[in-house]
């Protein structure tokens, strides 16, 4: 028993001592858009305006944030993120917060293959009265680093959870969308500290 205890003490203090953090920022743009799956929208009177008989436009959003890096070895780490998106036309923002598995397949090549979940917290209100509604999504997505601290990084979400309930108006003041679900790309650009 007091081999396995010392055993399992060396496997942790070795992972301790060979992880390593890092820390950065980054910022970028996405592209929102909404799956076109059970989406209903209906004006102020209630009547349906549509209901699944044209995709939805895209939306682009401007995003800001930082992140931590967690170095298990050369080919693991963890990542977690927490970034702020803005619509490019103003309103209230979104906060996401992504926690990536990041596996860097070759230690010659600067190249991080990114995967995991997501918690988006969407505000559909005003800067006055915020709704939020939390989306849980995932994520995949590939980033490269030049020069060890500049990073270029392209990801996809696929979001898991309906993000517009009923009675709740996003996209314009008149319509009423409910069942949809996101599909975000973004394209991002950080640096590490």
């Amino acid at each position: 028993m007091k081999k396995i205890a010392l055993l399992v003490l060396l496997l942790a203090v070795s992972i301790a001592t060979s992880a390593q953090f890092k820390f950065g920022v980054k910022g970028g743009i996405s592209m929102v858009a909404f799956s076109d799956e059970k989406i209903v929208g209906s004006d102020a009177s209630g009547s349906i305006v549509y209901e699944n008989s044209e995709p939805m436009s895209t939306i682009m959003r401007g995003q800001l944030g930082g992140f931590a890096n967690y170095s298990f070895n050369e080919h693991w780490a963890m990542q977690a993120e927490i970034l702020t998106s803005y619509h490019v036309s103003g309103g209230c923002p979104s906060i996401d917060v992504p926690l990536l598995a990041d596996f860097k397949p070759l230690k010659e090549i600067p190249l991080s293959i990114l995967a995991g979940g997501q918690l988006a917290f969407w505000n559909y209100g005003d800067t006055h009265s915020p709704e939020w509604k939390t989306e849980y999504s995932l994520s995949l997505g590939v980033q490269y680093t030049f020069f060890k601290h500049l990073n270029l990084e392209l990801r996809c979400n696929h979001g898991l959870s309906n993000t517009i309930d009923d009675n709740r108006s996003y996209l314009t003041n008149t319509t009423k969308i409910s069942g949809a679900k996101t599909r975000v790309l973004q394209l991002n650009v950080g640096w590490t500290f």
